[in-house]
């Protein structure tokens, strides 16, 4: 092996999210996480991989952290809007589903020092500074990974049924730089910032026609309020 082909192998490697990823385990593994890498998982017919799950338990809860991993040489940013609305604890993503309008109000008073209640502002919109479509492509597939790799989780049984009791954490860590940008009304003029922590919100469509579902305490419960609890 000569030293021009390591280096080589070095250059290309540089270049991937694979030094990331293992740095992000390292780091996790380090504070007690129980940690996986490369995780299949099958999103209807296409089997895809997330980078990093991870695990503890924590108060009797299984608490995941689903991990996606990207290097990017092009910023990506962040199109936002201000947080008007009152936070609830929906935001917060647990199985099992749980519909309990009290507890979805005190959640976010109880974790208030978490970023996802406490950050306040929301992405509508994102993009990278590129003219490609590749670049956007591996920003969707970096922010979506994390959510897609639930979607065994999402039938209903699994939703109202999961006996250990998960809360899940979606993260996509980047390797490269991270902006905002919004509109300011009073100044009349697009502000640009540079970030490190960002929220964006979708939401995840069930292929479930039922309006009731049985729920693990025996009852008959409105899928609807699943959907809105787990799927946004």
């Amino acid at each position: 092996m000569t030293e021009e082909l390591k280096n080589k192998v070095k250059m290309f490697i540089s270049k991937t999210g694979y030094p990331l990823e293992q740095r992000v385990g390292h780091y996790l593994q380090e504070m007690g996480w129980r940690m996986f890498h490369s995780i299949e998982y099958k999103m209807g017919d296409k089997r895809r991989e997330l980078d990093l799950l991870c695990y503890k338990i924590i108060n009797g809860r299984r608490v995941e952290i689903r991990i996606s991993c990207k290097k990017s040489e092009k910023p990506w940013i962040l199109f936002t809007e201000k947080d008007h609305y009152i936070k609830y604890g929906d935001k917060l993503k647990r199985t099992p589903v749980i519909v309990n309008h009290d507890i979805n109000r005190k959640l976010p008073l109880l974790l208030k020092d978490l970023f996802l209640f406490k950050h306040n502002r929301n992405s509508i919109n994102f993009t990278v500074m590129s003219n490609g479509k590749e670049a956007r492509s591996l920003m969707m597939d970096g922010l979506l990974s994390p959510i897609n790799s639930v979607f065994h989780r999402t039938y209903p049984h699994e939703l109202t049924m999961d006996s250990r009791g998960t809360i899940y954490f979606y993260l996509t860590i980047l390797d490269g730089f991270l902006f905002e940008s919004f509109y300011d009304p009073e100044m009349d003029e697009d502000v640009v910032n540079y970030i490190n922590y960002g929220q964006w919100e979708t939401e995840m469509d069930f292929s479930y026609h039922a309006k009731e579902i049985i729920h693990y305490s025996g009852e008959y419960i409105d899928f609807g309020e699943i959907n809105n609890a787990f799927g946004k």
